[in-house]
């Protein structure tokens, strides 16, 4: 394949690339039961060369037609794969597309289409799946590749290699498509006119066997009623827009507002949220032990219910592995081969563990542990105060004039530190993901020595060189047990809970340190690592464990 050779030429593999390939080939030539190839690599071994080199090295000695697929956790990641590599078929979900004939998103220009009977001459989202489907190798992201084997479109693609960048948000993602949320946002999104009668019905929902109850006697029937009224409502309004002539500024007006537009988009959340329901009903009958009912409540003190499965292991093989040959799961921390199998339905027989050092020189990748109290609940309160002097003197002494970002974990711990601290450098987003990116984008741009603050950019995020030479742990990152599903979780296998612990700790680190001439400093404040090195420091890599220095703040 000419195209992927003149991708690689500019790249040679290096000892450890190369060593960690030479593996996957002995396995493949000598071990032809192996299926499943388990790689740690962290941030700067090179993934996505490896995952190209591979896939050459593959069409060479064992299979010149073979198809591969490619995924990648993040838009980000997945944009840096299309950017680099010309090889790749690369898809992403409709909103990223512009429909130049209605001017709009190739999502909502679809919606419109079905109201107007016109149809796109050249799309460019089906341009790029049509080249997705047929590519040698083709790339996307988990939301669309999960989407895709759910519907079973991926079945006709008929590839023979998966490869997994990012592999431990995979499970998460699985397991998202799996469950069913009720809420006022997405009853709205509906079309339901009765949105508060339907939440007050919910409100007698409090075990499982009563929201099947509630599905089946009521909210199916329900769902397929508003289906009916609202195609008639479309197929109404669209034949009286076909009898006057198509004036896209008066009739497609703005593509959030215009009725008809969303009538369609309300049926296709209808049509979705009936299959996810009947799919948990089926699942539900295989195995009802594993399925949890969360009940929550939003800050307007609206009721929402979560249906959603304990452990996603069960739906891996019957949506995704079974169509692979080979599988290649590469990630920063998938550090316990046992762990990993179990979460992702992977047979141990079968699967292969290989892990490779971090490239970065430990002084340019420090954690200094400075235990200032336990950031536990009931002393939290009293350790958030013995933080404020550090983190002053951290960002106004050690880092005046350095980007960085402060990992509060919680959005509790973040509005603390607003009150108490409320620096003009910091850029503090909320839970909406636009204004995680719009904070993003300040910090990327900006000349000023800006300061992320956020509980939720521990993954996905790249703060490269200048976008971060320090960062400040404020809480070790434990899973939340008021959530039901990690309760459940703990009681089934309590390693879990200590292996996700690791897990988040080791992807907050990564998040600043990118190549071999990047450096930043990592701080913990949290006391409770302590507790982490002492009942779970086997699960650290060796490359972690030596960048760690414990300081104490009492005798700078």
């Amino acid at each position: 394949m000419k195209i992927l050779d003149k991708d690689l030429q500019p790249y040679t593999l290096r000892t450890e690339q190369s060593e960690c390939e030479n593996f996957i080939f002995d396995k493949i030539h000598n071990e032809p039961i192996k299926k499943f190839f388990l790689l740690d690599l962290p941030t700067g071994t090179g993934k996505s060369i490896l995952a190209l080199s591979f896939i050459q090295r593959y069409l060479k000695e064992v299979d010149k037609d073979a198809k591969f697929d490619v995924l990648t956790e993040s838009k980000l990641l997945q944009r840096q794969y299309k950017e680099d590599f010309n090889s790749m078929s690369n898809l992403w979900g409709r909103n990223s597309y512009s429909c130049t004939q209605f001017s709009c998103s190739c999502e909502q220009g679809k919606e419109f289409q079905k109201v107007s009977k016109n149809k796109c001459e050249d799309c460019p989202y089906d341009h790029d799946r049509d080249q997705f489907m047929g590519g040698k190798i083709s790339l996307t992201n988990f939301h669309m590749f999960t989407l895709m084997s759910m519907n079973k479109l991926l079945d006709r693609r008929e590839s023979n290699v998966l490869i997994v960048d990012e592999a431990h948000e995979l499970e998460n993602v699985v397991s998202n498509f799996v469950s069913v949320t009720l809420s006022q946002n997405n009853l709205t999104s509906m079309g339901f006119t009765d949105v508060n009668a339907i939440l007050n019905s919910m409100k007698s929902i409090v075990v499982i066997e009563d929201f099947i109850d509630f599905c089946q006697d009521y909210l199916l029937d329900k769902i397929d009623d508003q289906i009916g009224k609202l195609s008639v409502k479309v197929k109404k309004n669209g034949k009286k827009q076909l009898n006057r002539e198509l004036n896209i500024d008066t009739v497609l007006g703005s593509t959030d507002t215009n009725p008809e537009v969303k009538l369609s988009r309300s049926i296709k959340n209808l049509e979705s949220t009936k299959s996810k329901i009947i799919n948990f009903l089926d699942e539900y009958k295989n195995d009802f032990t594993n399925w949890v009912l969360q009940v929550e409540y939003d800050e307007k003190k609206k009721l929402r219910l979560v249906i959603q499965p304990i452990w996603a292991y069960p739906f891996f093989d019957k949506y995704i592995w079974r169509k692979y040959d080979k599988v290649i799961l590469m990630s920063g921390t998938i550090l316990n081969k046992t762990m990993f199998n179990y979460l992702n339905g992977i047979p141990e027989p079968i699967s292969e563990y290989y892990r490779i050092d971090s490239p970065f020189l430990i002084k340019d990748r420090p954690i200094y542990y400075i235990p200032m109290g336990k950031m536990s609940y009931k002393l939290k309160e009293q350790t958030f105060k013995n933080y404020i002097p550090i983190i002053n003197k951290l960002i106004d002494k050690k880092y005046p004039t350095k980007k960085g970002i402060i990992h509060t974990v919680t959005f509790e711990l973040q509005k603390w530190l607003k009150e108490e601290i409320n620096n003009d450098r910091f850029l503090l987003p909320n839970s909406d993901q636009k204004s995680k990116n719009f904070a993003l984008k300040q910090h990327y741009t900006t000349n000023k020595p800006t300061i992320l603050v956020s509980p939720s950019m521990g993954t996905g995020v790249d703060l490269k060189d200048e976008r971060a030479r320090f960062q400040i742990c404020l809480k070790v990152p434990y899973p939340n047990l008021g959530d039901t599903k990690n309760k459940r979780r703990m009681k089934d296998k309590p390693e879990w809970y200590s292996w996700l612990t690791v897990v988040k700790l080791i992807q907050l680190y990564g998040r600043a340190v990118r190549n071999s001439e990047d450096s930043a400093d990592f701080v913990i404040l949290d006391s409770c690592f302590g507790d982490v090195l002492r009942y779970s420091g086997h699960l650290f890599p060796d490359w972690f464990l030596r960048a760690i220095k414990q300081v104490d703040y009492n005798n700078k």
